[in-house]
């Protein structure tokens, strides 16, 4: 809840009181007492605002590290978690456009050569690329699989033929971290590289994320990093680093680790619809109306938005999933926003197409009504 007490008190501050003389120190008031309200569950926060085309805010609060208490700046990288999905679906249509005569609807089975990767002749016959990213395969999450030390990105397309469906094929939403595993895979088949470096290569270092990383690559002693906090029967236990690296060895699921200052130039990529600061195109037009139109319905976020009571003071409706991005509308305002959480993380991104705005926020520590 915490994080989405910030989302709305900066969108209210930067659309519907632009340009107020105070409206920072609003900010920093808001933030700063609830940190020091929740002090026992949030240990770090980084916040980043985009407004028509300005970085309006960027800045870390709270700590690194409760051993140190160094603490967190604009820079300082968190693991963001799902919010890798949206790095993930970006880099395989980028690279499906540039390397491949591949298109979204190109079938799963064609490109592994096998018709039988999932358990039943239809998925394996018939699922695309588009399927994949937009959670249509009615496959659930099996989460737990990713504790299995030999499971990795290249592997785990050989596991889903023992996933038993829960919903229909192309009718049903199912979350599932493990087809993100596959997606990677894919990007790596494509692009002939590891998935951690074709990001870095197609996707940072052209929009200027230059301190972004990965948890499964990065040196952890060496980087500007908030480490990651659970709770223990009420206290707060860092979690170990190689614990962090091995959960997230699927990478396009959520390995990625980000910074406010790097998140913003994220959200200024998004908010000008594939294009770079200089105004050139790093995705085509039709590759970013791709990424960012809904495929699958979430259908049971359409019954709490009517008849259930908001737990915020305005309703916020997520009723489609694009590719990596959930979609849906804030006070009528079209929103692509996705959450992340993972052990010791937890990340929020939205961005607001026709209000020109971008909010980021992330946090290590527990709070149990984030998301």
């Amino acid at each position: 809840m915490y994080a989405l007490c910030v989302f709305f008190f900066l969108f209210a501050s930067f659309n519907l009181t632009a340009g107020c003389p105070d409206c920072f120190e609003k900010i920093d008031t808001i933030i700063e007492e609830t940190l020091r309200c929740k002090s026992k569950q949030i240990v770090g926060v980084s916040v980043a605002v985009v407004r028509s085309g300005d970085v309006v805010l960027e800045k870390g609060y709270g700590v690194k590290d409760l051993e140190t208490n160094d603490t967190v700046t604009e820079d300082t990288l968190f693991g963001i978690a799902s919010l890798s999905k949206a790095f993930a679906s970006t880099l395989l249509v980028k690279l499906m456009e540039e390397k491949t005569k591949y298109s979204l609807n190109t079938k799963v089975s064609t490109i592994f050569d096998n018709e039988g990767i999932f358990i039943d002749s239809l998925r394996s016959k018939y699922a695309t690329i588009r399927d994949l990213l937009s959670h249509r395969l009615g496959i659930p999450g099996n989460n737990r699989i990713r504790l299995d030390n030999n499971l990795t990105r290249a592997n785990v397309i050989h596991r889903l033929k023992y996933l038993q469906p829960k919903g229909s094929f192309r009718d049903s939403f199912l979350y599932n971290n493990l087809i993100y595993g596959v997606v990677t895979n894919l990007a790596e088949l494509i692009g002939g590289e590891s998935w951690e470096n074709l990001v870095k290569t197609h996707l940072f270092d052209p929009i200027g994320m230059n301190s972004s990383s990965f948890l499964t690559t990065a040196d952890f002693e060496k980087i500007d990093l908030a480490k990651g906090y659970i709770d223990y029967y009420g206290d707060l236990k860092p979690v170990p680093f190689e614990f962090s690296r091995r959960w997230a060895d699927l990478c396009g699921s959520g390995c990625v680790l980000s910074s406010a200052s790097d998140m913003a130039k994220w959200m200024k990529f998004y908010l000008d619809e594939g294009k770079l600061a200089d105004g050139t195109r790093l995705i085509s037009k039709e590759a970013f109306k791709d990424l960012t139109r809904p495929e699958n319905v979430i259908t049971t976020t359409y019954t709490s938005t009517y008849f259930t009571k908001p737990k915020v003071p305005a309703t916020t409706s997520n009723t489609g999933y694009a590719l990596g991005w959930r979609t849906g509308h804030y006070r009528g305002y079209k929103m692509l926003e996705h959450s992340g959480t993972t052990f010791g993380y937890r990340a929020l991104l939205s961005v607001f197409p026709d209000a020109d705005i971008a909010i980021y926020t992330a946090m290590t520590g527990n709070d149990p009504s984030y998301l």
